[in-house]
Parts: structure tokens; sequence; C-alpha cells
């Protein structure tokens, strides 16, 4: 049977257009692969991020990191590195310890993309321009800027650019966290694990007092009044484990000199661990939000431990989130009641 010549003239027309479809489809994935990989000789293959990293950190005096919602500043002081706030709080050593061993070790590996629209794929966005990178900036003692690098993190690998180029690179080796100032805070002034509390003594701002104590090895339904509050009792099994293992929930939202409090304390929690470690904080209503200062006992066994929280904590209050504000401020009338 002959082939009709409108069918003939529509297969040639659709062989035509797919394969118009084809070279398409190759010239975009060759235009991809051009913006997504360089050429692999690149001559910074290999090379360090930074040259002569220790003179770099002698000369750095500040190290400014800029966010697309947020800027923050580690400045050098006399007793070490700290956050340039109002404060100056002293920042983590771990994080500086590993910023130290990544500016040596830190190299240039493969190119991954001139193209700035796919800059916030692998993290390092111009945060300036609302993207996602950070962009680091290493800062003398008369303000200039030494070097910087726009940096980034994806999928556990750490990418890197400088900021007036547009080539993103991998690069190999660890840097520490820059997204957030938080980070950086050494807030990391009481550890209590919650099955280490055994006695706590509440002293609310309404002038009531509770003490509290459990065995060890029980749970926070293990907290009972303890002498001389037995004639209370709880208003449920669970009312008194909120408050009684508040510092175990310790996590400032952050920090400022305990001078500057407006506010006298309104109420106290004494937190007493099983091996002795004794722990004083102090409730403030600041116009900001609720603050906490703290003082240890120097006795018996955990007398060293009680001499790291004060090294730590002397002359500081420290903001709380709304809900572990409320829970070691609990006034003592919604934990028990008169035992009749």
């Amino acid at each position: 049977m002959t082939r009709h010549p409108v069918d003939t003239r529509r297969a040639r027309t659709f062989a035509l257009l797919a394969g118009i479809v084809a070279i398409l489809v190759v010239a975009t994935m060759i235009r991809s692969w051009l913006d997504e990989a360089p050429p692999s000789r690149d001559s910074r293959f290999g090379q360090p991020v930074f040259e002569a990293v220790d003179t770099l950190i002698d000369q750095t005096d500040a190290i400014a990191v800029t966010l697309a919602d947020e800027r923050y500043t580690l400045v050098r002081t006399s007793d070490g590195w700290a956050m340039d706030t109002e404060n100056g709080y002293p920042i983590r050593s771990d994080r500086l310890s590993t910023l130290a061993d990544g500016l040596e070790t830190l190299r240039w590996a493969g190119p991954r993309t001139r193209d700035p629209r796919k800059h916030d794929r692998i993290g390092v966005g111009d945060p300036e321009q609302g993207g996602n990178g950070a962009l680091v900036a290493f800062v003398s003692e008369d303000g200039s800027v030494l070097t910087s690098m726009v940096t980034g993190r994806r999928a556990g690998a750490v990418y890197a650019r400088r900021p007036e180029e547009q080539v993103a690179y991998r690069v190999e080796g660890d840097l520490p966290p820059f997204y957030s100032r938080d980070a950086w805070m050494d807030f990391a002034v009481v550890e209590l694990a919650a099955e280490t509390i055994g006695i706590v003594e509440i002293r609310d701002r309404f002038g009531d007092r509770l003490v509290l104590s459990r065995r060890a090895g029980s749970g926070p339904e293990g907290f009972a009044p303890a002498p001389p509050y037995l004639d209370q009792r709880l208003l449920t099994p669970l009312s008194a484990g909120g408050p009684a293992l508040a510092m175990a929930r310790f996590a400032p939202l952050d920090a400022k000199p305990a001078s500057e409090l407006e506010n006298g304390p309104v109420a106290a929690l004494i937190t007493i661990t099983f091996d002795g470690l004794e722990i004083i904080a102090r409730a403030h209503d600041e116009p900001d939000g609720g603050y906490i200062t703290l003082r240890a006992i120097v006795a018996g066994n955990a007398a060293a431990r009680a001499r790291s929280i004060n090294e730590q904590a002397e002359g500081w209050a420290f903001k709380l989130s709304g809900a572990d504000y409320r829970d070691l401020t609990t006034p003592v009338s919604t934990i028990t009641v008169p035992d009749f």
C-alpha cells in the first residue's frame, strides 16, 4: 500500500523537530558544563586559601562577618577574643581553635561555577545582595581589610570565593560555623545532667519558699517537698519537675554585664547536685527580658567545678528564653498546696 504524501511530510517534520530539540539539549548541557566546571587545570588547585597565616593572625585585630540578615565582629582584646557588642562577652575557645586550624590548612580544590546566579546553590551568594554566603573579612588595627572571602557549606562540603571574583571553588579543610553570632558565644557556663540534681530550693517573687528533694535514680516525678516543708503536697506528680530541673536546661540567649542590670533580683533558685555542687541563680526582670546571675559554692568534691562556674559567670547576667525564665521563677503556689 502506498503511503499518503501528507503522512510522509508529517514524519519528516517530526524528524526535523526532534533533531532541533536534540541540538538544543546538547547545547544547553554544554553551556551548563561550562558554567559549572571551569577548566580543571586551575592555577589555584592545591594552593592555600590564605598565605602566611601566622602573619595574618598576628596582624588581625578583628574578624568581621557579614550575613544577609546579620553582622557581627570578633575583636581581639587584652583578655582574649570577644564579641564586639556593648558587653564584649568572650567567645568560644574551641571555635577559635577550629578557625586557626582552618586558616592554616584550607586549600583551593576544584572550581565549581563562574555564574553568580548559581552561587547560592553552594552557599556562597553575596550576603550584601541577600545571598546565603558568609563574607568573612580580616581587619587590621587601623581598620584596613587584610584579606576576605565568601564561604558557605553544602552537603558537608566547604566552598569559598574571593568577594571580587565570580569563580567559586570547593575548598579542602574545615571552618567553624559563621551563620550565627550566638554560635560563637561561650555560654557553656553551667552544664548539668538532669539526673545529677538532688535538691532544689525555690524562693519565688511572692516571698514563698520550698525545698524539693529526690533519691538518686528517680525521674522528674521523684521530687517531693523536703524539710522543713513536709506540710506541703504536690499539686500533681510532675508539678515539681519543671522548676526543679531548670538549671539542667541552662541555655542563655545573650549576656550583659551584671552592673548594667536595672532591677534587683525578684526570685532565686538554688540547685544542689548529688555530689555537692551548689549553684545559686538569681532572677531579674529586665526591660528586654529575664536575666539571671550565677554563683556557685566552692566546697567539697565539687569545688573545682564551682570555681570554673564562678570564673565564667562572675560579673555577667545571662538572658534566658521566656519559657526557661518562667520555669526558674515558678511560684511555689503552682507547685504545692498545704497538706491539711
